[in-house]
C-alpha cells in the first residue's frame, strides 16, 4: 500500500546479440510428361501422365483416389455423393448448433414455497433465468428459482432447503437461499463447495409480513442477498458455455400442453400459448400468478425424470433423490416435444438423441424434476 524509491535504475543483460539467417534457396524440378493415346485421353489431345502410378488429375483417364484398391467393395465406400451423407446426392452439411460462451454473476438460488398457503404471497418468479421444481414430502413440491440476470425485488415466501436443493445449487454454480433445512440438508451444506446465505444465521437479509402467519411470511429482497454475496469467498461471476438450444431437423411431435400429477394432492402443468411462443405455468389447473398477478410464463419446460424414495426411518417422509447422474428428459419448446438426458453440471443441461449438450440456461426454463413413479401427460 506505500511506495519507496530505491534510487537505481534499471538494467537488462545476459540478452544474446541478434544474428542474420541464411536465406533458404528455392528449386523446382519440372517433369515433363510424355504424350498420351489421343484415343484414351477424353476431351482429345489431353496430355495425361504416361506412369501408371501418377496421381490422375485434370483430365485424367478415370477418376478416384491414386492407388485405389481394384479389389474394393463399392458398399464399403459410403454415402459419398453428398456431404450430409444423403444417398440421394447433393445436399448441404446441417449447420452446428450456436455456441453459447457468456459470463454472467453467480447466481442466487432461493427455496420458495408453492403450497396452497403460500400461493397469494409468491413474487420473484418473473427474474428467474430458470425454475427448478422439485418434490417434498406430502406430495407437494417447493421451488428454486436462480436469478443471475437481473434480480429480484422481493422474493419468498423463502423455506427451508432439502438436500438435493443443495446439490442442484452447488451442480449450478449457486449460492443458496434459504430458512433452515432438513438434518441431511444442513450436513450437505457443511461440506458443499459454495456458501450459503441461511435466515437462520442472516436475519438481517430477511422480513416476516405482518399480515401472513409464518412459515409462510417471509421473504428477502435481491439487491440484498447480492450485496451479502460480494462479502462471501466466492467467485462473483461465471462462465456459461455449451450450445444454445436450435430446432431439430426432423419434425418433432407436438404438445400444447402438459399435466404432472405429483402425487394426488398437487398437480402442474404448462400450456402453450403461440402467440406470445411461451408456456403459461398452471397450478391445479389454473394458471399460476404471482402475488401482483403477473402470469409466469418461460421459453421452455424440461421434463427431468428421477428416482424418488422415502428416507429410510424418517418419520417426516422425506425423500431421497441423487441429482448426480442425470437421467431421461423430455424437452418442451415451442410447441414440439424432444427426448433427450438431463443434467445439471455447471447448470442445467440436455442432451439431445444426437448428442448435442445444450445449455438451456440460454433460454428461461422451467424444470420439473419428476418422481418415475408420477405420471405426466401430454395433449
Amino acid at each position: 500500500a506505500q511506495a519507496r524509491a530505491l534510487g537505481a535504475d534499471p538494467s537488462v543483460a545476459g540478452v544474446r546479440a541478434s544474428r542474420s539467417l541464411a536465406q533458404p534457396a528455392v528449386q523446382a524440378r519440372i517433369r515433363t510428361p510424355q504424350p498420351a493415346d489421343e484415343a484414351a485421353a477424353p476431351g482429345g489431345g489431353a496430355n495425361v501422365p504416361a506412369d501408371d502410378q501418377a496421381t490422375p488429375g485434370g483430365d485424367a483417364p478415370r477418376a478416384g483416389q491414386p492407388g485405389d484398391l481394384p479389389d474394393a467393395d463399392a458398399d464399403a465406400l459410403g454415402q459419398a455423393a453428398s456431404p450430409d451423407g444423403d444417398e440421394e446426392g447433393g445436399g448441404a452439411p446441417a449447420a452446428p448448433p450456436p455456441l453459447l460462451t457468456e459470463t454472467r454473476p453467480r447466481p442466487l438460488a432461493v427455496v420458495v414455497d408453492n403450497a396452497p398457503q403460500g400461493y397469494a404471497r409468491l413474487t420473484g418468479l418473473s427474474s428467474a433465468s430458470w425454475v427448478a421444481e422439485m418434490p417434498v414430502e406430502g406430495g407437494l413440491t417447493r421451488l428454486m428459482p436462480m436469478f443471475d440476470v437481473s434480480d429480484p425485488g422481493q422474493v419468498g415466501p423463502v423455506r427451508s432447503a432439502r438436500d438435493y436443493f443443495v446439490h442442484v445449487a452447488e451442480r449450478s454454480d449457486a449460492v443458496l437461499v434459504h430458512d433452515g433445512g432438513s438434518p441431511d440438508a444442513m450436513v450437505a451444506l457443511t461440506s458443499s463447495r459454495s456458501p450459503s446465505l441461511n435466515a437462520f444465521r442472516r436475519g438481517d437479509l430477511f422480513s416476516r409480513a405482518s399480515d401472513g402467519a409464518a412459515p409462510y411470511n417471509l421473504f428477502s429482497d435481491g439487491s440484498a442477498l447480492r450485496q451479502a454475496m460480494a462479502g462471501l469467498n466466492v467467485n462473483p461471476s461465471r462462465l456459461l458455455e455449451g450450445y444454445r438450444p436450435m430446432a431439430a431437423e426432423d419434425p418433432m411431435e407436438e404438445a400444447s400442453e402438459v399435466e404432472i400429477d405429483w402425487g394426488g394432492v398437487y398437480q402442474s402443468g404448462f400450456a402453450y400459448q403461440p402467440a406470445q411462443d411461451r408456456y403459461r405455468w398452471l397450478r391445479n389447473g389454473q394458471p399460476g400468478v404471482q402475488a401482483d398477478g403477473q402470469a409466469i410464463l418461460v421459453d421452455a419446460v424440461l421434463i427431468a425424470r428421477i428416482d424418488a424414495r422415502p428416507k429410510p426411518g424418517d418419520t417426516e417422509g422425506r425423500l431421497y433423490i441423487a441429482v448426480d447422474r442425470g437421467g431421461p428428459a423430455t424437452l418442451l419448446w415451442r410447441g414440439t416435444v424432444q427426448s433427450g438426458r438431463w443434467s445439471v453440471e455447471g447448470g442445467l443441461r440436455f442432451t439431445n438423441e444426437d448428442g448435442t449438450d445444450v445449455s438451456l440456461e440460454a433460454i428461461r426454463t422451467w424444470a420439473a424434476f419428476v418422481p418415475n413413479s408420477q405420471s405426466v401427460e401430454w395433449r
